[in-house]
Formats: structure tokens, C-alpha cells, sequence
């Protein structure tokens, strides 16, 4: 046998030993899952010894990759359209979860990646990255109840609406936090859905300001770039301008959005947004509340505080009433807030 044959046939047979590896690991993983896929398990379906497979595959991460590559050039996705309208719902669902991240190692999951400027897929996905920033003093105030007061973010409508139970049984709709009623679309070309409204209270369309009673399944839209969203009667929503980290949220201006038609309350929650300090109890409270029948919304007294916290900040109210459209630069109000007591009535 020559030199140059043999050198041929061991190229041939690692790149067989690899390949039936791969397809091991792959055949496992759709069995048992990712947390049983374990190197010795691998070993042991390919048929060889471990010491071949870590020749091949030093560690996990390797022949992760390797799966990852073999799978896609395998099976590569049928429809781009459909990858697109898939990618472009994760995004707007995660922009409603407690962690928001594009997360892959295979394709690139940056939103220019994604689809080109000026798209569909695009447009929405900037649309949602930029509401989930502005709002951040929301978002902010329910991670720190979670760590303060044992609360959750995500919420299944049973957790509010017991008496209600036809909440029981629904298991594609969900509370983010106590405001928002999220319904994530997850059939391709649907540009509607059925979404139950738990009985209690009243519902706004978060787009259009559309008050719908509680207690009844609707037929709802969800064009291509949106999702559709609910926010509860009585709740106090505070937002801020589009930032890029959380160390810019307590230097700007905050708006209230105060929607109609129940009482309510919040309590915002600021700290200096980068520091692990608030566990020395470097942090500041804002109780708000409002009164439906007073129509007037209470600022109430800051308490506690931080390092380089501002002392006088400027708060815009806006007052959201049955029919008003979505626009979280305008502001009905706007008061200088020195950590007093203020009482703001709405405007009729």
C-alpha cells in the first residue's frame, strides 16, 4: 500500500468515525434531551472508545457545533419567508419576557442579519427593541420586586384572576408583570388570534386604546410586525425615553401613563442602575396611585435613596382614556417632582 493511499484511506475513515459521532449525538439529543447527551453516552451509540471521541471532539462545545453545522446543511430551512416570520414572532414575545436576548450560535441573530433594512421582519424587530427600552422603569421596578418582595414578572392569568376560571386552562396568553396581557402569535401567516380578557376589570388595546370589558374572548389583529397587547384598567406605567443601558434610566425624564377606568397603584423602584449598591439599601421608591373617582393621580413621597440620585426630576403624566392611540412621546402634564407629596388631577 503506498504512502499516499494510506494517508487517503486514514482521512477517509476519521472523517467517517466523525461523522457517525455526530449523528450519535444528534440521534441522542432527539431522544433523551440535552441533559442526558453526555460524551460517554455519545461513545457508547457511535461504538467507539471516549478517548477516540475526544480526539475528534476535545469537549462539549466542539461537538455541539459540529451537530449544529451537520443538522442545517442537512436540513436547511424550507422557507425563508416562514424563517423570518418565526424569528420576528420569538423576537416580539421576548421583548415581553423577563430575560430578552436573540440567542443562537449557528446563524448570526443580529436583527440587520435577520432581514434587510426597511422590512417587515426588520422594522418590527426595532420597533420592539426600542419599546422594551422605553420601558425600562417598568421593567426595572418588577426585576426589583422580584428580588424585594419574592414577585414574579411573567405571571399565568390564574395568578390574578383566580375567581375567574376559565383563566384556569389558558396556557398561551400571560401577565408581564401587573399591566400587560401578552398573546404571542405562533402560527405562521396568522394575522389574528382569539384572546380571552380575564372577567374584573376592563382591557385597553395597547396600540389603538380600544377598551374592551373583561370576561370575554375577542377576535384580536396581529399584522406581521405586532403582537397583540392588553393593559388592565387602573394601571400606572412609567416609561422613559429609547436608552441604550440601565445606567442612563434615573437621569432622564419619566412619563406616567395612567390608564382609566379603575383605581390603581405602583411603585417605582430606581437605583443608580449598575452597581450591586441597592443591597446596601442604595435605592428609592416612588408610591404612585390613582383614583378613578377623584380622577387625580398621587406622587407620593420618595423614600429612600442614592448616590448621585437627582433631586429634582421632571414627570410627564399622560392619561389614557378609551380610543387614545399609542404615542409615548406626547404628555398631557408635566410637573417638577422634588421628592414631595403631589397630587395631579386629570384634565377633563
Amino acid at each position: 500500500m503506498s504512502r499516499k493511499y494510506e494517508l487517503k484511506k486514514r482521512g477517509e475513515d476519521m472523517a467517517a468515525t466523525r461523522l457517525r459521532i455526530t449523528e450519535a449525538a444528534i440521534a441522542l439529543h432527539g431522544s433523551l434531551g440535552p441533559a442526558r447527551t453526555t460524551m460517554s453516552a455519545v461513545a457508547e451509540r457511535a461504538g467507539v472508545e471516549r478517548r477516540t471521541l475526544y480526539r475528534h471532539f476535545p469537549n462539549e462545545a466542539d461537538l455541539f457545533a459540529a451537530c449544529s453545522s451537520h443538522y442545517f446543511a442537512a436540513h436547511p430551512w424550507p422557507d425563508l419567508d416562514e424563517w423570518r416570520e418565526l424569528n420576528t414572532r420569538w423576537f416580539q414575545f421576548g421583548a415581553f419576557s423577563p430575560i430578552f436576548r436573540s440567542h443562537g450560535e449557528n446563524i448570526s441573530r443580529e436583527i440587520f442579519e435577520m432581514s434587510p433594512q426597511g422590512s417587515p421582519t426588520y422594522r418590527s424587530m426595532v420597533w420592539y427593541d426600542r419599546l422594551r427600552y422605553r420601558l425600562m422603569p417598568y421593567i426595572y421596578t418588577l426585576g426589583a420586586d422580584t428580588y424585594f418582595n419574592d414577585d414574579t414578572i411573567m405571571r399565568a392569568l390564574v395568578m390574578d384572576f383566580a375567581a375567574d376560571r376559565k383563566t384556569w386552562e389558558i396556557g398561551d396568553e400571560y401577565l408581564f408583570g401587573p399591566a400587560f396581557l401578552a398573546a404571542p402569535v405562533t402560527t405562521y401567516k396568522a394575522r389574528g388570534r382569539k384572546v380571552y380578557l380575564p372577567a374584573g376589570t376592563s382591557w385597553y388595546d395597547f396600540y389603538t386604546g380600544k377598551n374592551v370589558a373583561g370576561g370575554q374572548t375577542i377576535s384580536a389583529n396581529a399584522p406581521y410586525e405586532r403582537m397583540p397587547l392588553f393593559v388592565r384598567a387602573g394601571s400606572i406605567i412609567p416609561t422613559g425615553p429609547a436608552i441604550q443601558s440601565t445606567s442612563e434610566q434615573a437621569k432622564g425624564p419619566v412619563t406616567l401613563n395612567v390608564y382609566t377606568g379603575a383605581n390603581g397603584k405602583f411603585s417605582l423602584y430606581e437605583d443608580d442602575g449598575v452597581s450591586r449598591q441597592y443591597l446596601k439599601g442604595q435605592y428609592s421608591r416612588i408610591p404612585l396611585s390613582y383614583d378613578e373617582a377623584a380622577k387625580s393621580l398621587t406622587i407620593g413621597r420618595r423614600q429612600g435613596s442614592w448616590p448621585g440620585m437627582m433631586a429634582k426630576r421632571t414627570i410627564r403624566i399622560r392619561w389614557i382614556r378609551p380610543g387614545r392611540l399609542l404615542d409615548l412621546d406626547a404628555a398631557d402634564q408635566v410637573v417638577t417632582y422634588r421628592g414631595a407629596h403631589i397630587t395631579i388631577r386629570a384634565p377633563r
